[in-house]
């Protein structure tokens, strides 16, 4: 809490020079002080209607440190839902000559997304096989559900790669693939 406090008071303190010089304002987001699990199951819940992705939970008694800390850990949704895949992208730089992502789409039409998560060797091995992934219907793991303001379409938010599905022939549609995000109504479905 000293921590939170020291920043109130930077942001007040510099809050009209920021302001004036033009440069991007500061602003101190929303904090949660959670002593159990429903505590934090309203916090998850309260950023998710937000439109936000999660929340970082902090050991408040923990040193901060720059980097990666395990006073600190990620709560977001990860999903998992299926679609097919359409075509790709050759990559850039060292991924000139395999696959750079792979273009893909929900049953309905609807979901458009460009997916990455694939290893060295399986870009290579698509590039030069396209048969092998092109027309087959893949497991992706992703964090949301967007849709763009401009051309209202929809995409998978940081969709990687899980597994070709051959025992599938039907991707998910749009209410699917958004269904899976839904489902996750409080912490418990994320920590088991």
């Amino acid at each position: 809490m000293v921590r939170l406090n020291v920043l109130r008071t930077i942001l007040l303190k510099y809050h009209e020079e920021l302001q004036s010089s033009g440069r991007r304002q500061m602003v101190l987001i929303d904090s949660y002080h959670c002593k159990n699990s429903q505590d934090l199951s309203d916090a998850f819940r309260k950023v998710r209607e937000k439109g936000m992705e999660g929340l970082v939970v902090k050991n408040t008694d923990g040193i901060e440190k720059e980097g990666t800390s395990s006073d600190q850990a990620k709560m977001k949704v990860v999903a998992e839902g299926e679609v097919l895949v359409t075509g790709f992208s050759e990559g850039k730089g060292k991924y000139v000559g395999k696959v750079g992502a792979l273009t893909t789409v929900s049953s309905c039409g609807k979901v458009k997304t460009n997916v990455a998560g694939l290893t060295d060797k399986q870009r290579k091995e698509y590039f030069d096989n396209p048969e092998l992934i092109v027309g087959k219907v893949i497991t992706v793991a992703y964090n949301d559900v967007t849709q763009d303001r401009r051309t209202l379409d929809y995409a998978l938010y940081l969709p990687r790669m899980m597994e070709v599905r051959t025992d599938k022939e039907q991707a998910d549609d749009l209410e699917t693939l958004t269904a899976q995000i839904e489902s996750f109504t409080d912490i418990t479905s994320l920590i088991g």
